[in-house]
């Protein structure tokens, strides 16, 4: 039986799929793998949020989202790294659980060329004079500041770079699902899993 899902039954060809999909995730294709959600550890509470996958780096298993500084997030990572992301696409059947280590990057150089990259509207998002998750009066009432050097990122803008130690992924199917796990830390391995 040939057709283009036969990858399901290939530990392999498995992984590919998964890296294939936070790919078009990176490149806006794929609106599930582009929107996965973000979970960190607080007070010994999980805390979930819907980010943007900015860029995906297969060959050193990193990830990276977009925030702003100020974010309760970021205390979160800071305090402990360990995080999770998790994306289900309903129309392939596909879900992926991504387990790592958190981190803010440092590089000023990356900040420059990212914030270039971004519209004048993602910029916005970096540019409110009260942190995310404050009290307001109206659903309007908020401010923006405005830089006197518009190439310079908002000193509010802060990446996270993700190093992912393992990838769960399962595949919904009606003849039988399928789920496997992938180990990327010291002793990289990769397993099929009872669904």
């Amino acid at each position: 039986m040939s057709n283009k899902k036969t990858y399901f039954n290939n530990l392999l060809l498995t992984e590919l799929k998964i890296w294939s999909c936070l790919k078009e995730g990176e490149n806006k294709k794929n609106p599930y793998f582009n929107n996965p959600t973000f979970g960190t550890i607080r007070d010994n509470n999980i805390n979930i949020r819907t980010l943007v996958l900015r860029k995906v780096l297969k060959s050193k298993k990193l990830i990276f989202l977009f925030t702003d500084i100020r974010s309760k997030k970021i205390t979160d990572i800071i305090k402990k790294p360990t995080c999770i992301l998790h994306v289900y696409d309903p129309n392939q059947k596909i879900q992926i659980q991504i387990q790592g280590n958190a981190y803010i990057l440092k590089d000023k150089r990356t900040y420059h060329k990212e914030w270039l990259k971004m519209n004048t509207l993602s910029k916005l998002n970096y540019l409110n004079k009260k942190k995310p998750g404050l009290k307001i009066k109206k659903s309007d009432d908020y401010n923006y500041f405005f830089l006197k050097n518009k190439d310079l990122p908002s000193e509010n803008f802060a990446i996270i770079k993700i190093k992912i130690d393992t990838i769960e992924w399962l595949y919904l199917r009606r003849e039988g699902n399928r789920r496997a796990f992938f180990n990327y830390t010291n002793k990289p391995s990769k397993h099929w899993l009872n669904p």
